[in-house]
């Protein structure tokens, strides 16, 4: 496979990666905990000024993503 390009964002608590959807102005922002927090810890201290910055401060980055398959329903 060969490596893409993502907007990307890491600081010492999360990472976050800019997913595109069929056009650039449709996206999923995934964020994850970095190993020193948990998933609640990230989901209790997210603001929309969080997700603002993280916005704010994506970085094109390459690499390889690989994400499992999942439903919503």
């Amino acid at each position: 496979q060969e490596k893409e390009h993502f907007d990307y964002f890491e600081d010492e608590h999360l990472q976050a990666l800019k997913l595109p959807y069929l056009d650039p102005s449709t996206y999923a922002l995934i964020l994850l905990p970095k190993k020193n927090s948990t998933l609640a810890e990230l989901i209790n201290e997210t603001s929309f000024a969080t997700l603002n910055s993280v916005g704010r401060n994506l970085t094109k980055r390459s690499g390889k993503l690989f994400l499992p398959r999942f439903a919503v329903s």
